[in-house]
């Protein structure tokens, strides 16, 4: 067993880019509900998310990952419609699973009440289907399960150290009492030689009795064949076994690597894949520190240049130039290491506008544009907050609901801009909408109520005064 603490951000880190993901290929394929080629990259999701959490022995994250697997998987037999109402819950699951993540985080279990009301549901759009089949026949070969990425090399690394690796399959007698019981008995004494990496079916539904009278279990041990058959056939209940050495030929570490770049290769070209980013994971105060540690070395650069100044010698204006572009070029690396794209501020807003839609019955369309603009990591993060304001209040109040544009002549779905651009030295985020705008007149006679601006005031202003009143603190035009 590992422990699991040492990993647990690394996990959370990397579930959270996932979910990002997912929720972006989910609404692009809801925009498009008859194309079902999405359904294969939103399974590979949710199933490394199920891979991850399993390995992290974080239950619900795994349940609710392997039911959407299924959930998904019905879609893949063209058994589900992929309607309004199949999305509401592929949404609400992506919910479900970013407040575990939160639970995670904070150390809580609020997120975990939700799991059984959303699984319950998942079921009954299914139309109350196993959710778990039977994955193999008689025989068949762990070679033919999928093995993840993290079990390949593992399997791999064993091999190279002198390991021997086997599957293990195990029928237990169809009259066997307390089958969860009894599978924890088989497994425990299988672990006595080594280490148990993948269980199919996964360990939950081996814990919630969610399979027939098969399962299997793949071994990494130094023992022989022999020593495993003797622990095995000496354990109850079970009807047969067989014991297989794991002979399959598994990809180098470069060939997985290689099959990656090709999947994220494929993925650019689909506009519905995850996008790939060459980046290593820096936290924002390690860059703090460095900037700090880089001003250090410019004052004791000009300290030295000054200790320097009566002094002559090219030898010693060489190494002086050549610290001088040392530290510039460090200041410049440190400064572009802090910026991030804006999209990791904008991906949040496709999401945002369709429940609003949703729940205002308007039909919206949002269109975003400069998302490759990259600004410091700390400017993006105290800009969330009053962006989404922005943008929600941009959807409530200043986009009309469909009747009212009809009337008005308008086309019925409304749109929403949402760009960022360089000007000079600066960064411009722009929120524009078609919907009815903002009336200076009751700005005006809102700020004059709230004793933001005095009568003797409003008249002397002019419209752009007056608009950004706005932003004035405590102004609204909330009856």
């Amino acid at each position: 067993m590992f422990d699991r603490s040492h990993y647990l951000k690394q996990f959370v880190e990397e579930a959270r880019e996932y979910l990002e993901n997912l929720t972006r290929i989910v609404l692009a394929w809801e925009r498009q509900p008859e194309n079902n080629d999405p359904v294969q990259e939103v399974f590979r999701i949710a199933h490394s998310i199920k891979g991850m959490a399993a390995t992290m022995e974080l239950k619900e994250i795994t349940t609710l990952s392997h039911h959407l697997e299924n959930l998904l998987d019905e879609v893949r037999q063209n058994n589900i419609i992929t309607d309004r109402s199949f999305f509401d819950i592929l949404l609400a699951s992506i919910d479900a699973l970013e407040n575990l993540i939160l639970d995670i985080e904070e150390g809580n279990n609020q997120g975990r009440d939700l799991i059984p009301h959303l699984i319950g549901q998942i079921e009954n759009f299914m139309g109350e289907k196993p959710l778990y089949s039977q994955p193999t026949a008689a025989g068949e070969e762990m070679g033919n399960y999928e093995l993840n990425e993290y079990e390949s090399r593992v399997i791999q690394k064993a091999k190279a150290k002198g390991f021997e690796v086997f599957q293990i399959d195990i029928w237990l007698h169809p009259d066997c009492l307390l089958k969860r019981a009894r599978v924890y008995i088989i497994l425990k004494n299988i672990e006595l030689l080594g280490e148990i990496i993948k269980t199919v079916p996964p360990i939950e539904d081996l814990e919630e009795e969610n399979f027939a009278d098969h399962f299997a279990a793949l071994l990494i041990s130094q023992a022989g064949e022999e020593e495993v058959k003797n622990i095995v056939q000496e354990l109850a209940d079970i009807k047969r076994y067989e014991i297989t050495p794991l002979d399959m030929p598994l990809p180098a570490i470069d060939t997985v690597e290689a099959k990656q770049k090709e999947t994220i290769k494929r993925a650019s070209q689909d506009g519905l894949r995850l996008s790939s980013r060459q980046t290593v994971r820096v936290g924002i105060d390690r860059l703090d520190q460095l900037m700090n540690l880089v001003g250090e070395l410019v004052i004791t650069k000009t300290q030295l240049r000054q200790l320097l100044i009566h002094q002559s010698g090219t030898e010693m204006e060489e190494v002086l130039k050549r610290l001088d572009q040392i530290s510039s070029n460090l200041q410049n690396v440190v400064m572009q290491a802090r910026m991030v794209p804006i999209s990791q501020l904008f991906n949040r807003f496709p999401r945002m506008i369709r429940d609003l839609a949703k729940d205002l019955d308007k039909s919206l369309d949002l269109e975003i544009s400069g998302e490759d603009t990259e600004l410091d990591r700390r400017v993006i993060d105290e800009l969330a907050d009053p962006l989404v304001h922005i943008v929600r209040n941009a959807v409530c109040h200043g986009l009309e609901d469909p009747q009212t544009r009809a009337a008005a002549g308008k086309a019925p779905v409304g749109h929403i801009h949402l760009t960022a651009r360089h000007e000079g030295n600066s960064v411009v985020i722009e929120v524009r909408d078609d919907g009815r705008g903002i009336s200076p007149r009751e700005v005006q006679q809102k700020a004059m109520e709230r004793d933001i601006i005095s009568p003797k005031e409003a008249q002397e202003m002019g419209r752009a005064e007056i608009l950004n009143l706005v932003f004035a603190p405590g102004f609204s035009t909330a009856s």
